[in-house]
């Protein structure tokens, strides 16, 4: 069976939301370009994280990283992997969708632009002198493979990304998001 690429990127987007949920961050908008294969887009509100966040992935901070320098170790890394499993789960929601559409096991490759978020965190922590294990995004990855293994999450991300796809504009709000996912059980 030939995979549809415009669920395919739904799914992936939902990736993102229902693992940014499952953290306590909020999502201020899903969307889908309905014209560009492939293409969607995710805004996540990192707070309260969104001042660290902010510092380790965006290249205006590069001066203002060095104030991390002093944070506390065990803080960042609980942050770094909560940051990891949501960009990574995109990648995990179309792992486990091709598996289900196709039966085939797929190996799930985080790339794009999820993969440059991740890399560039990563590499802005060493720049500050905090290291981190070689292994530690494909441990984090699989979290998000594992709950949306749960069928109450893959039932949720399945119906929003459906939901994202019954849009005129292929673009899910906050309250939408927040509504369906209350409803579901999913939102803390």
């Amino acid at each position: 069976m030939a995979i549809d690429i415009l669920k395919q990127t739904a799914v992936h987007e939902i990736g993102h939301v229902i693992m940014a949920y499952h953290f306590n961050y909020s999502v201020n908008f899903t969307s889908i370009d309905k014209a560009i294969p492939g293409e969607g887009k995710t805004e996540i509100s990192w707070k309260p994280d969104n001042i660290v966040i902010n510092l380790l992935t965006n290249p205006l901070f590069s001066k203002e990283r060095e104030s991390l320098k002093n944070a506390d170790e065990d803080d960042l890394f609980s942050l770094t992997k909560k940051f990891i499993m949501v960009m990574s789960a995109g990648t995990a929601a179309e792992v486990i969708y091709e598996k289900k559409e196709t039966g085939a096991t797929a190996i799930g490759n985080i790339n794009g632009a999820d993969n440059d978020f991740i890399a560039d965190f990563l590499d802005n922590l060493t720049s500050i002198g905090f290291g981190s294990d070689p292994m530690l995004v494909n441990q984090c990855f699989q979290t998000p493979l594992s709950l949306f293994g749960k069928d109450e999450y893959w039932k949720a991300l399945d119906e929003l990304a459906d939901l994202l796809l019954s849009k005129d504009d292929h673009r899910l709000g906050k309250q939408e998001i927040e509504e369906y996912l209350t409803n579901a059980g999913l939102k803390k």
